[in-house]
């Protein structure tokens, strides 16, 4: 198991009279992580005092062992940063690249390869020798991707990655994630729970400027419930008799269906063939709905709570 990379102790952080963190507290020690909540949440703040943009705050805060007030330096050259809206100087793609990777200890040779390789993965190879000031929303967005990952630093905090991008573009940069995360810490904050779903181990659920739930995402598939939908000759002799299952949390009659709401490792299945064999109710389909991240989001955070 890892050591823990990440660690924020009661971190509070005040706008005037807005509290935008309010002693935050967790630990990371899994990765790739994610962070999901909705806007005003209180993630980009976080991120800024995680990676040294904002200083003045409550509580403590470590990274690789690292305090990113304290030793600023050590922590920059560790990490790869891409912000939700990134800006950069007006230079051409390969040369901004190049110099990232230098920076992050590359020879010039090894940056110049490298830098290549990694437009190519974001499909920005042929605007190599474009001015980064050319480039639109999405291609600044690919880019910042490709900066913050060259020279793969030991942590890459990525915020929003998936704005601005296509569906090609997000496809895209789900597999270059899939692809580098055995080489770095990911840290992702992102409002686009389904790609989230395809890199995150472990995911924390933040609102309000607190984090309410942090867990690995397959320990929190397997405490929630499962969700059947069984189609029979008699649903409603099956409702009344589930009404009285401790393990079932919910059912809804639809027509000659039943939706129900189980807990996670019952034997509801079992316990169903039997009532069916024993009264004699034909059951004509029975589908099992998996469990996603959205499901997880609307557990901890609420229904209709911001983007997803």
């Amino acid at each position: 198991m890892k050591s823990e990379i990440l660690v924020v102790e009661h971190v509070t952080k005040r706008y005037g009279k807005h509290i935008a963190l309010n002693d935050v507290s967790f630990s990371v020690s899994d990765f790739p992580f994610g962070l999901v909540g909705p806007n005003g949440a209180g993630k980009t703040t976080l991120i800024k005092i995680l990676t040294g943009l904002i200083k003045r705050y409550d509580g403590r805060v470590s990274i690789l062992g690292f305090d990113p007030r304290k030793d600023e330096r050590k922590v920059k050259s560790k990490i790869g940063i891409s912000l939700e809206k990134p800006i950069f100087p007006d230079v051409n793609a390969i040369v901004f690249l190049r110099f990232v990777g230098e920076l992050r200890g590359l020879d010039r040779k090894e940056a110049e390869k490298e830098a290549e390789e990694l437009l190519k993965k974001v499909d920005l190879l042929k605007y190599k020798n474009v001015s980064l000031s050319a480039f639109s929303a999405g291609m600044l967005q690919r880019f910042s991707i490709a900066q913050a990952v060259i020279g793969f630093p030991e942590l890459v905090i990525l915020d929003e990655p998936m704005s601005n991008l296509d569906p090609s573009g997000r496809l895209m940069l789900v597999r270059l994630l899939k692809e580098i995360e055995k080489d770095v810490y990911l840290f992702i904050s992102t409002h686009s729970l389904i790609d989230l779903q395809e890199v995150a181990s472990t995911v924390a659920f933040m609102k309000k400027g607190k984090i309410l739930h942090i867990d690995k995402i397959e320990r929190m598939f397997s405490e929630y419930y499962t969700v059947y939908e069984i189609a029979s000759s008699a649903p409603e002799v099956l409702a009344e008799v589930f009404s009285q299952d401790d393990n079932v949390l919910g059912l809804n009659v639809e027509g000659e269906k039943v939706v129900f709401r189980v807990r996670s490792g019952s034997d509801f299945i079992n316990v169903l063939i039997d009532i069916t064999d024993r009264r004699k109710i034909k059951v004509y389909d029975i589908t099992r709905k998996t469990v996603t991240l959205y499901d997880l989001y609307k557990k901890y955070i609420g229904e209709g709570e911001g983007e997803v």
